[in-house]
Parts: C-alpha cells; sequence; structure tokens
C-alpha cells in the first residue's frame, strides 16, 4: 500500500476514535492503528533503502571493483611466487574486512566510503565502528571470510548486463517504412525492364517464326 493511502486510513481511523466509540470497537481500531502504523513505519524504511542504494551504487560498486582487483593481485602473487609474508596477509585480511564492509553496509543510512578519507570526524568514527564489528564477524565465522567470491559473481552479472544492454542498443528494430523501402527497392530491382518485356513478346509472336 502506498504510503498516501496508509495515512489516509490511518487519519480515518483516529476520526473514529475522536467521535466516541464504545470500548470494543475502540480497542478493535486501535489494533488496526498499530498494523497501520506498523506499515507505515516498514514503507518508509524500504522506500529509504531504494532512494540509499540508488544513490551510492556507483560508488560501492567501483569500490568493489577495486578491492576485488587488490584481493586477486595478492592471491595470484602469492600462487606464482610462493609470496606468505605476514605483510600480504595483512594486507588480504584488510582488503577482504573492506569489501565485507561494503557487502554488508545498512542500506538504509548514508553510505560513508571505506577507501576515501570521511568529511568529518563523525564519519570517522562510524566507519571504524563499523569496520570493527565486521572483523569481530569474520573471524567468529558470522559473515564470510572470502567477499571476493561472493563479489565475483556480482560483476559477472553486471558485466552480462551491461553486454546484453549495449547490444540491444546497436540492434535497432526496421521502422515500418524502411521495410517499406527495402521491398520496394527489392522489388524494383527484380522488375524487368520495358526493353525486356518487349523482346519477349516478340520472340513470342508467331510472325517471326
Amino acid at each position: 500500500m502506498a504510503i498516501s493511502k496508509i495515512k489516509a486510513a490511518i487519519r480515518s481511523h483516529h476520526r473514529r476514535l475522536d467521535k466516541g466509540v464504545d470500548e470494543e470497537t475502540k480497542q478493535s481500531i486501535s489494533r488496526k492503528l498499530d498494523g497501520l502504523n506498523y506499515e507505515l513505519n516498514k514503507v518508509k524504511e524500504d522506500e529509504l533503502s531504494r532512494k540509499m542504494s540508488s544513490r551510492y551504487h556507483k560508488i560501492k560498486f567501483i569500490e568493489k571493483r577495486k578491492l576485488f582487483r587488490l584481493i586477486n593481485s595478492i592471491k595470484n602473487n602469492k600462487i606464482n611466487k610462493n609470496d606468505t609474508h605476514p605483510d600480504s596477509k595483512r594486507a588480504l585480511f584488510k582488503y577482504r574486512q573492506q569489501l565485507n564492509y561494503i557487502i554488508n553496509y545498512p542500506t538504509n543510512i548514508k553510505y560513508i566510503s571505506v577507501l576515501h578519507s570521511p568529511s568529518n570526524s563523525a564519519d570517522t568514527k562510524s566507519r571504524q565502528e563499523k569496520l570493527d564489528d565486521v572483523e569481530s564477524k569474520m573471524n567468529a565465522g558470522d559473515i564470510s571470510s572470502t567477499p571476493e567470491l561472493i563479489v565475483f559473481k556480482s560483476l559477472q552479472s553486471d558485466n552480462v548486463n551491461e553486454v546484453e544492454g549495449s547490444k540491444g542498443s546497436k540492434q535497432k528494430p526496421q521502422t515500418q517504412e524502411s521495410q517499406k523501402s527495402h521491398k520496394s527497392q527489392k522489388s524494383h530491382h527484380h522488375q524487368p525492364s520495358e526493353d525486356s518485356d518487349d523482346q519477349a513478346n516478340l520472340s513470342a509472336d508467331d510472325f517471326f517464326e
């Protein structure tokens, strides 16, 4: 139900209460109001989440892709060069922590970049608290310790959609006018000339036998 309709229903029930009703009806209306208020809050939260997701989609996508590449770079170095340096392990965990930060970031609040310095101390504190929470959940096994696998599927899906979109834009359907023009050109191309018609008629005439 739309927000405007829910609000209208709430106002309507409040008007009924203001007019004075018996206790049983009052309890019934109160229960309905509780349900409507819950639904209103839920719809508002969903709308805010959609708005925030749309607003911060691009920056999240860019940061996820950067971290995904950094993680893969370290993993490839470990495979190719047998790199077991502690700094590499710390960097790998840090990038995975930051990637999980993006994946698990609340959708109904302003996004604070994990790769760029926050603009104020409050955002710096909030980001660090979220990173600490992510770290504890990773260590406890509550969230994935290899988030790059999740992002890999997401990036694949985005790339497929992008390719299909570009293909669709290139393949423009023929309009009726262009189809008619094409048919006209085709029929004109195969239509015999007047000279050839005359020659055919002459050759078929008994006079020339």
